[in-house]
């Protein structure tokens, strides 16, 4: 009898012990599959635009202020190691507006006007892809969950002037610019796991976008003339909070 008790003891103490192992076993820490992932922030931008009519007419405009953004995005982890994902981001704020309007004659300047507004909004739409890379494997350590990432696409961007006074001479109300312009975006974070299907993080970033062309455009004698330049640049520094699934 004695022979058979002290076997099944054996393979109960066993089955116990793999089953205190299990239980106690922590969650799974892999990046992998599908994911969804919504990212609210908050950022401060620049933006500089300049247009040249010839060289008879320049105008200079500057915004800078702060602007609250989220972006979504939707991709597909591979290896634990990298995600590649489509992103759609929208923006809005408010901030100060500068410009300058220049009309020139055999290269003398013969009219200036420059227009300050302190109450200026904007508006930013921007779409893309994007690849990220979790650089430690090691779930054990404090850096696991780090990312760099960079992402690249098209961005609408406009800005509106809500007191456009050229000295009750050109005109007196509000005015829209928008631009597509290109843009590409760099940032670093971390994410931690709530659970199985969860996850939070932050990330910080510096987004660049640009543009350079020829086209036709509304000088503000609001005439359609022609430009032979114009080109519009960005810097947005932002901080940005990430809850995916």
């Amino acid at each position: 009898m004695k022979l058979f008790i002290v076997p099944l003891l054996l393979i109960t103490s066993c089955a116990f012990a793999q089953y205190e192992t299990r239980s106690i076993s922590p969650p799974i820490q892999e990046h992998k599959g599908i994911y969804f992932s919504a990212n609210p922030g908050f950022a401060y931008t620049t933006e500089r635009r300049k247009v040249s009519y010839d060289v008879s007419e320049i105008e200079s405009e500057k915004f800078s202020g702060f602007l609250h953004l989220v972006e979504f995005r939707i991709g597909r982890f591979f290896s634990n190691m990298a995600s590649l994902y489509a992103v759609l981001g929208l923006g809005m704020g408010e901030g100060s507006f500068k410009g300058e309007y220049i009309t020139k004659e055999n290269g003398n300047e013969i009219n200036k006007v420059t227009i300050k507004d302190d109450d200026d909004g904007t508006f930013r739409v921007s779409s893309g892809g994007g690849l990220e890379i979790y650089p430690v494997q090691d779930i054990t350590g404090l850096m696991y969950g780090t990312f760099i990432g960079v992402n690249a696409g098209f961005e609408l961007d406009y800005f509106k002037v809500t007191a456009y006074d050229f000295n009750q001479v050109y005109r007196d109300s509000s005015m829209v610019t928008g631009f597509i312009n290109l843009f590409c975006k760099f940032e670093i974070g971390k994410e931690w796991r709530m659970n199985r299907l969860w996850n939070y993080g932050f990330a910080l970033n510096y987004t660049i976008s640009w543009l350079r062309d020829k086209n036709e455009h509304y000088s503000y004698t609001k005439v359609r003339k022609s430009a032979d330049r114009i080109s519009h640049k960005s810097h947005t520094f932002g901080l940005t909070f990430r809850l995916s699934h």
